[in-house]
């Protein structure tokens, strides 16, 4: 009888892990615009990364630059710019990562936070 229970916990658990990565990663982007990001919660940003990434030649852009298009990082530090996008049930949230080299993105991206 208990394991019957431990394995019902365990199904309803994998299926509501399920939904919610469906419904955060599944859903409709949207076009990226400084007003526009700068006005959604950041749980709701990875709606624009796509757009943003596509859009945006943001490699070799300055500090000051990307601070203009996307205002001040959630995360400063360790020569990367980082924003939060989404939560992430294990990392607490997912970010949007800008690696600089002489104050200058050489690389960007989605990733959990770089501790």
């Amino acid at each position: 009888m208990r394991s019957k229970l431990i394995k019902g916990i365990f199904s309803l658990f994998i299926a509501t892990l399920g939904v919610w990565i469906l419904f955060v990663w599944f859903q409709p982007q949207q076009k990226f615009t400084p007003e526009a990001w700068a006005q959604t919660p950041w749980q709701q940003r990875y709606k624009f990364v796509d757009s943003l990434m596509d859009d945006y030649e943001l490699e070799g852009l300055t500090r000051e630059e990307i601070r203009a298009l996307l205002g001040e990082p959630d995360i400063d530090g360790r020569g990367a710019y980082d924003y939060k996008v989404v939560p992430d049930p294990i990392f607490d949230w997912r970010v949007f990562f800008l690696y600089f080299e002489n104050d200058r993105v050489v690389r960007y991206g989605v990733s959990v936070p770089d501790w």
